[in-house]
């Protein structure tokens, strides 16, 4: 399996905003006078879980290894790391 952007958990919990996500955008839309079916609504939901998934399994970007493994370390050498 490729590696990706992020863990497979943060991916489902991502997946699973995007649900209510777009059942309330089409309400917001319908303020407006703009009016989807449910099967649009669907569509436009499937189409977020789509760019969502397209987006982490993307390769990363190639200046990675330069990027601090954790954050805030600011990419300083961990003085408890065994050198040798």
């Amino acid at each position: 399996m490729r590696e990706m952007r992020v863990s497979p958990e943060a991916l489902l919990v991502a997946a699973a905003f995007i649900v209510p996500f777009a059942v309330e955008f089409r309400t917001v839309l319908s303020w407006v006078g703009i009016e989807l079916t449910a099967l649009e609504t669907a569509l436009l939901g499937l189409g977020m879980i789509l760019a969502l998934l397209a987006w982490a399994f993307r390769p990363a970007d190639d200046d990675s290894e330069e990027r601090p493994k954790r954050k805030g370390d600011g990419g300083r050498p961990n003085p408890n790391e065994n050198r040798g």
